[in-house]
């Protein structure tokens, strides 16, 4: 997979971020969570935005654009479960080839409380997929067709898995560390329920940056 280092604004935004906190932890030789960061560590840094993701890394003091599959500097935050016994997940594009399948804005439902009238509205978008009350946490979770629940946390676990995989296959090596960016409006409950996913994604969150 190629690299790009022309980087658009949102990307070089959430790249600014690792090296800020590169070059802090460097000075004090720890990290915020725990241990000291090698200098070589590859940080991964997410643009995370409910319609699009981007993803950029930094090692050894160089950042990169990180491209998907189909070599774009962004991907849709889409994802969809293939028909079939395997029940395959697919991201991206290849999520969107049936978009009457597909899960779209599901960042929308981290911390959310499920209101049980007529409407699911989650931020500006209508969620098209069955959103019901988890009623042991008090939160939505999703139902698909087959009755198989998901929690909002699970769900989004899926995306950045799919984005922290994208950044290990171009650099090869094993990321864990991130910074992942949100919008500045975020709850403290919607930013609790993105650490819980990034935390079941494999990664450890360094910051998340508004």
């Amino acid at each position: 997979m190629a690299r790009h280092t022309l980087f658009p604004s949102m990307a070089r935004f959430v790249l600014a971020a690792c090296l800020l906190l590169l070059a802090a932890m460097t000075v004090s030789g720890a990290a915020p969570g725990n241990g000291a960061v090698d200098e070589a560590e590859t940080l991964l840094g997410i643009d995370f935005g409910s319609e699009w993701i981007k993803i950029a890394v930094m090692r050894g003091g160089k950042a990169d654009i990180v491209l998907n599959e189909n070599s774009k500097r962004k991907s849709v935050a889409t994802l969809s479960f293939a028909e079939g016994p395997e029940a395959l997940r697919l991201f991206g594009e290849s999520a969107m080839a049936k978009p009457q399948n597909a899960l779209q804005y599901i960042r929308e439902l981290l911390g959310k409380c499920h209101s049980l009238g007529s409407r699911n509205l989650f931020g500006p978008h209508h969620f098209p997929s069955t959103v019901q009350a988890d009623p042991a946490r008090g939160v939505c979770r999703l139902v698909r067709k087959g009755g198989e629940k998901y929690s909002a946390e699970t769900l989004n676990a899926m995306l950045l898995t799919y984005a922290r995989e994208l950044a290990e296959t171009q650099e090869k090596v094993s990321v864990r560390r991130c910074v992942i960016s949100v919008p500045a409006y975020f709850t403290d409950a919607e930013r609790r329920a993105l650490l819980v996913a990034a935390r079941i994604a494999g990664l450890e969150v360094l910051a998340l940056v508004s």
